[in-house]
């Protein structure tokens, strides 16, 4: 594990350069060559940090600088302070209606917000991201993995039980470890550590409403006697197939006493719970008062604690590897069923993104387990330390999505782009009629031509028209569309899969203070027994992304000649006679260049 990342979090260094092709650029000019028409080229805006002291321009100012009508924010169901002085700082501007650009919502969403944005909006959630972060689904997901690959690969979560449905399994569990092992009950959909506390009696159980029980972590890693646990900000910009980055930079929260597993101290959340919204309450709570000081209090930056546990002989590099383990691993377990909900309910795929708030302890073999995820993590800043991660956070995550400063034109096409593909994705989910397509003629984006539509019917575009897996699980060989040895050729490829490419070729040269945590050429392959049991359309897909991130060779991309063109000259050549063997040839000359 050690190898897989050449960067760390906390790391002060810049470590070695990412295994990446140095030609990302002419990659992604190439792919816009053959998006043609079909790609709007939209400048981004470049967000800056929120400063201290910061004051916030009118409306009537942010209109006057000659940019025309600001961008429009829209903050639903959270409160996120810091998000909305991100937003303002950087010239956009409050709305309740469907003008804008990006949303930031809490974790019960508008329904159907998917269905209808058009192409340059965000929003931060995925369809269905409830099943990393409700803790029930969490451990549901994590045991469906541990079947398929072993209990030992996904042993980073502390045996858990959802109640009430396990209730008999627990009681027996329980009497069996009566003690010799501590359990700890969280409500499955709560945050701030609210309704959390370490068993003591059978009779504590809440029988009415659902909650997980766990196996409490007893030994924890201590810094100055306290236990504590690092909050790791992850963003996922996609699920179709995975592409996550961790931050560089996070926070390091101490419980307020003396860490203590005596039978008088169990009830004390003091000691045993970290979360900042518990222990700030404590008399003795110490707040950071500056960032130049961030190994004071009880809330610590993540370089802060990497330097000292180097000072104390702890091996950083190795125990990030494991956190870094297994967080692609948590992302992994779940895109099956994200990666299903987002093609389903999704008309742009990259308008959607998750920033979690990973929650790890660690051990004092350096073990670190999953304590939870968090969907929407606190975005308040009570402190000078917070403020500067969770601002430059914001702001470099927001840079890395790439928000675009839309004219009106530009912005009039998306939405009547966005509705017409709406329609049509409902009228391709409506009953097939058993008439031939030449009866009812068939549906077509006016954006593509007869070319494109005869290379659609020689590629693989999804699970229902490509090729399907033979009964069982297929080989690694029956299952290779791509390798980065060989050349990609982009005329092939479609138009969803070309923009799939041309937005992850984008965040490769915005990822400013992120970590490209998968895929990587190593993380790939490390990681590839659990993407085996992908569906095919997102193996293809996935397998494309990395052979052109990672190609030893640039793609091609030749413009086929119109194919009435090909047939003209093919009649110069030769007689009327020899058009059935033109066609065959036209056919061989496809396949030759990558097309079937």
């Amino acid at each position: 594990r050690s190898g897989l990342w050449a960067q760390i979090p906390g790391d002060d260094s810049d470590g070695e350069a990412e295994e990446e092709r140095p030609n990302t650029s002419e990659v992604l000019e190439r792919v816009k060559q053959v998006l043609g028409e079909r790609w709007t080229e939209v400048p981004f805006m470049d967000l800056a940090p929120v400063q201290p002291g910061a004051k916030f321009a009118s409306l009537a100012k942010l209109m006057s600088d000659g940019r025309g009508f600001p961008p429009g924010f829209r903050i639903d169901r959270i409160h996120a302070p810091l998000v909305r002085e991100t937003y303002l700082h950087n010239g956009f501007r409050p709305t309740k209606g469907e003008d804008w650009l990006i949303s930031w919502t809490g974790p019960r969403m508008r329904e159907n917000i998917h269905r209808m944005m058009h192409e340059f909006q965000k929003v931060n959630h995925f369809p269905a991201s409830t099943e990393l972060t409700r803790k029930d689904r969490m451990w549901d997901n994590f045991q469906r993995m541990a079947q398929q690959m072993g209990s030992g690969q996904f042993d980073f979560v502390p045996e858990t039980f959802v109640l009430p449905q396990q209730l008999r399994s627990f009681k027996h569990r329980y009497l069996k470890t009566r003690g010799e092992q501590l359990w700890i009950v969280k409500p499955t959909a709560s945050s701030q550590g609210r309704g959390i506390f370490i068993l003591r009696n059978l009779v504590e159980l809440p029988l009415k409403e659902s909650v997980v029980v766990s196996r409490y972590v007893e030994k924890p890693l201590l810094i100055q006697g306290l236990k504590f646990d690092l909050r790791i900000y992850v963003l996922v910009t996609s699920f179709r197939p995975l592409r996550a980055y961790v931050y560089r930079e996070g926070l390091t929260r101490f419980a307020s006493k003396a860490y203590s597993t005596d039978e008088e101290h169990l009830a004390d959340v003091y000691r045993h719970l970290t979360n900042y919204s518990i222990n700030k309450g404590a008399e003795n709570f110490q707040e950071n008062q500056r960032v130049q000081a961030d190994n004071y209090g009880h809330k610590w930056s993540l370089s802060a604690l990497n330097r000292h546990l180097r000072c104390i002989g702890i091996n950083v590099k190795e125990m990030w590897s494991r956190i870094m383990d297994i967080i692609v691993k948590t992302l992994l377990a779940v895109e099956p069923a994200i990666s299903a909900a987002t093609k389903e309910s999704c008309i742009h795929e990259q308008s959607c993104f998750e920033l979690y708030g990973f929650d790890v302890l660690v051990d004092e073999h350096l073990k670190p387990w999953l304590l939870e995820v968090n969907l929407s993590p606190s975005m308040q800043a009570e402190s000078p330390l917070d403020k500067q991660i969770k601002s430059s956070l914001l702001a470099d995550a927001f840079n890395l999505l790439g928000v675009r400063r839309l004219d009106a034109q530009t912005l009039t096409s998306a939405r009547l782009r966005a509705r017409f593909l709406y329609m049509s994705k409902l009228q391709s989910a409506m009953p097939k009629p058993n008439i031939s397509e030449h009866l009812l003629g068939h549906r077509q984006d006016p954006l593509r031509s007869e070319k494109e539509e005869e290379l659609q019917k020689q590629e693989l575009p999804s699970d229902e028209d490509g090729p399907q897996p033979p009964e069982g699980q297929p080989s690694l060989l029956q299952r290779r569309f791509f390798s980065p040895k060989k050349q990609v050729c982009l005329n092939s490829l479609s138009e969803q899969h070309l923009r799939l490419l041309a937005h992850a070729l984008e965040e490769t040269q915005r990822c400013c203070n992120f970590i490209r945590l998968y895929p990587t050429p190593s993380t790939v392959k490390r990681y590839q027994p659990i993407t085996e049991s992908r569906n095919t359309e997102d193996e293809y897909r996935n397998q494309l992304l990395t052979s052109l991130l990672y190609a030893e060779q640039l793609p091609l991309c030749e413009r086929l000649e119109p194919l009435e063109e090909k047939e003209e000259e093919k009649e110069e050549e030769v007689d009327d006679e020899g058009e059935d063997d033109d066609d065959e040839d036209l056919a061989l000359d496809w396949r030759a260049k990558g097309f079937s």
